[in-house]
């Protein structure tokens, strides 16, 4: 039933060639420890200050490039929840905190939106596969993974692009 799913024959298709350009390039880009889930439902916060204390949920950590965790974060954090509409603002602080303790390396900039891509193709697969294979019987979420399917379009859209390559620019600038 799902072989035929427009998911699968269309939409994931056409992204994953792009997707797996982008990734052979990785090798080339800083290494570490990743949290590999590092959405705000796992992230710590200090309730008096509202600082980031760290982060729960390690069963997804791996080791990598380091860009994969930095694209989570902001696919989990400058997509309101419900919306396909990137956040700038959220980008903008979000992006601005990294930079101020590990700036991004050109190479990483210049692949950043790919590796958005991919942490919303990674996780729009694992909803579709979670709530249409694997787990049918939860009806009212076999349409969750078409929230990341959107973003994901968003995410080609050049005014969106441009905004996101100008951010991190700037920052680069503001950091030399």
């Amino acid at each position: 039933h799902t072989r035929s799913h427009p998911y699968f024959t269309e939409f994931y298709p056409a992204r994953l060639a792009a997707l797996v350009e982008g990734m052979s390039k990785s090798g080339y880009l800083p290494q570490g420890v990743l949290h590999g889930d590092p959405f705000l439902d796992n992230a710590l916060v200090d309730p008096e200050t509202g600082q980031f204390c760290g982060f729960v949920d390690f069963e997804d950590a791996t080791t990598g490039p380091l860009l994969f965790d930095v694209a989570c974060a902001v696919i989990g954090t400058c997509f309101p929840e419900g919306s396909s509409g990137f956040n700038m603002s959220r980008f903008h602080n979000l992006m601005g905190g990294y930079f101020g303790v590990r700036p991004l390396l050109r190479s990483e900039c210049q692949l950043f939106i790919q590796f958005c891509q991919l942490t919303l193709l990674c996780n729009c697969t694992w909803r579709f596969i979670n709530f249409n294979v694997d787990n049918r019987e939860v009806v009212e979420c076999r349409d969750r993974y078409r929230e990341l399917q959107d973003r994901i379009v968003a995410l080609e859209e050049n005014k969106t692009t441009i905004a996101i390559e100008k951010v991190l620019d700037d920052l680069a600038k503001a950091k030399n």
